[in-house]
């Protein structure tokens, strides 16, 4: 009986024991390239599970050994391996370059290379990419894609302005925004081109809300030292390049594409806050100014001594009040096309009407867009693309404070009492009107912003001879935005100063003229040299004004006639110009696509 027992335990024991040793069983090799290179920092992972590893820096890997799974071998530039594991412990692997990827076109300053080529830090999003990300920002749809790309919104309504860094903060003093190339055409752009008031709130729009996503063929970012050079100061904070679509390129081919898109948006999450009651007994408590209009004196002094109750008190639910759920909807049309065999064209139109989240915040976009490229011969070929944009933005500023000592909407949410309950000093002037938030959510606030951009880019590209090429570009640019801002004598904003107006004007023109030669030349299939000098003028002028009045016996008009008020305040005036001229070269030498 013993002997059984201990045979029973002895199999028991070998049954429990074979899974665990298979569990502990690794499958290791070496990952090379066609060269005998070993590939290091390639990734290797099971198909359809979380287990995977990283090549050190002698393509050597260990991973965890799973029968019937394909383990896959995948490297930036190297076609994907995969192989059916069937056991095996030793796995070795030969990865081959992928072509296609190596030799796609990636646009850096003045110029391209293929990635194969490049040597500075530079990161590129396709059009694909920005699809899937469904913004309709373009910088909204880089956020997460690009590494060391800090994209920060400066408030969640719609058309915000965006703090970009790249690489972190380049400078104590100056700002961080990095400079914007949109089909050849530099762009120191800021949000102070967008008209907008400090009156109530910090808040921004983005100057570049013109652009639709849906036009942008591919977006680099040039991120190191090496990449930005060529820009000289102007690209310190880095180098964001945006290329949009050209036209088809077959024969007699037309394509026209026409997408609609429809959103929501809400808060997915309130903040807890206290009740009526519960804000009572902590008004009460603090003892501060205007306490003693939470209590009641319970022993005849003459002094409160106790909280009152919230009975007979009208609550409200700022959260519930002031946020709504967003929609969101847009529609893009284009056209692309061939005109005979040697003219692309591309055309499109947009439209966008997003809702903020605080009601009464929106945004309509408008945006046209049209490109040629023609192709004289094979030596010759110009073209141009116009852009134009329109965006309008309404609504109280939801985030920041204002030089009236205002907070935005945002912060008010949660500092607004939520009892309709005034101060002794305040309910003779206070009890009639709106009370607390609603006035910003009403017709007795008003804040409009127009922002119209237009832009044209032209080129020229003639191949002198084999290997030398003369381009010649010329862009400009106009922008003019418009900021009309009423708050009543009724709002939360207007009552102390009887109404309150602001009207600001802000006018943009840019242009930038650029030629250039570039040589080109390869000997025995192993020497690549590439050089290139440029010449360069660029101009910017920016003005502003801005007109402030309040005070108003009549506010009929309100933002549209700041003359009836009885004070206006002194007008704000600007002007600013900039110029440059510069002297561009690159040198580029490498040995069978290699050193």
């Amino acid at each position: 009986m013993k002997l059984i027992l201990r045979l029973s335990l002895l199999l028991a024991f070998l049954f429990c024991s074979i899974p665990l040793f298979a569990q502990e069983q690794k499958v290791r090799g070496t990952v090379t390239d066609t060269d005998n290179q070993p590939v290091a920092g390639a990734v290797v992972y099971y198909e359809g599970t979380n287990t995977s590893s990283v090549t050190d820096s002698d393509g050597k890997y260990e991973i965890d050994a799973k029968k019937g799974k394909s383990l896959i071998f995948n490297y930036f530039g190297m076609k994907d391996v995969r192989i059916m594991m069937d056991g095996q412990t030793i796995c070795d692997v030969i990865m081959e370059p992928d072509e296609m990827v190596l030799e796609d076109a990636v646009v850096i300053g003045y110029g391209s290379v293929s990635r194969r080529d490049l040597t500075g830090s530079v990161t590129s999003v396709k059009a694909d990419e920005l699809k899937k990300a469904g913004n309709s920002n373009v910088f909204g749809s880089l956020q997460g894609r690009v590494a060391g790309f800090s994209i920060t919104s400066q408030s969640g309504e719609p058309g915000s302005g965006f703090s970009i860094k790249i690489r972190g903060n380049n400078s104590i003093n100056a700002g961080t925004t990095p400079l914007f190339v949109i089909d050849g055409m530099q762009m120191e752009i800021s949000s102070g081109e967008v008209a907008s008031s400090s009156a109530t709130g910090n808040g921004s729009y983005d100057p570049l809300s013109f652009l639709n996503p849906s036009d942008v063929e591919s977006i680099e970012v040039l991120k190191d030292a090496s990449a930005t050079a060529i820009y000289g100061a102007r690209g310190a904070n880095g180098v964001v390049i945006i290329t949009t679509k050209s036209g088809a390129t077959g024969y007699d081919k037309t394509n026209v594409n026409f997408d609609a898109q429809f959103g929501i948006a809400e808060t997915t999450k309130y903040i807890q806050m206290l009740g009526p009651q519960d804000y009572i007994d902590y008004r009460f408590s603090r003892r501060d100014y205007g306490y003693y209009a939470f209590g009641i004196d319970t022993d005849g002094d003459m002094v409160v001594d106790a909280p009152e109750s919230a009975e007979g008190y009208e609550y409200y639910d700022w959260q519930d009040i002031m946020y709504r759920k967003a929609l969101s909807q847009s529609y893009n049309l284009s056209v692309n096309t061939m005109a005979g065999k040697k003219t692309q064209i591309a055309a499109s139109l947009g439209y966008l009407n997003q809702q903020g989240l605080i009601r009464n915040n929106d945004q309509q976009r408008y945006t046209a867009r049209i490109k040629f490229d023609h192709k004289v011969n094979d030596k010759v070929k110009f073209g141009a693309v116009v852009n134009y944009g329109r965006t309008i933005s309404e609504g109280a500023v939801s985030s920041g404070g204002g030089s009236l000592g205002y907070s935005g909407l945002v912060q008010y949410i949660y500092l607004e009492r939520p009892i309709k309950k005034w101060y002794a000093d305040e309910a003779d002037e206070y009890e009639n009107k709106p009370f607390g938030l609603l006035s910003l959510i009403s017709d007795l606030t008003f804040r409009k912003t127009i922002y119209d951009r237009l832009t044209a880019n032209a080129y020229f590209n003639w191949q002198i001879v084999k290997g030398l090429t003369f381009s010649a570009n010329a862009s400009g640019g106009t922008s003019n935005s418009t900021l009309f801002e009423y708050y009543s004598s009724q709002s939360k904003w207007g009552r102390s100063r009887n109404g309150k107006a602001t009207n600001r004007n802000v006018g943009t023109y840019n242009y930038n003229v650029s030629a250039q030669l570039a040589y080109a030349k390869n000997w025995k299939k192993a020497h690549n040299f590439n050089a290139m000098i440029a010449g360069e003028m660029t101009y910017y002028r920016s003005t502003s004004m801005t007109v402030s009045g309040y005070d108003f016996t009549d506010e009929s008009t309100g933002a549209y006639n700041i003359g009836k008020a009885n004070i206006i305040e002194a007008p704000g005036q600007s002007v600013s110009d900039n110029s440059k001229m510069s002297l561009i070269s690159r040198i580029s030498y490498d040995y069978k696509k290699r050193y």
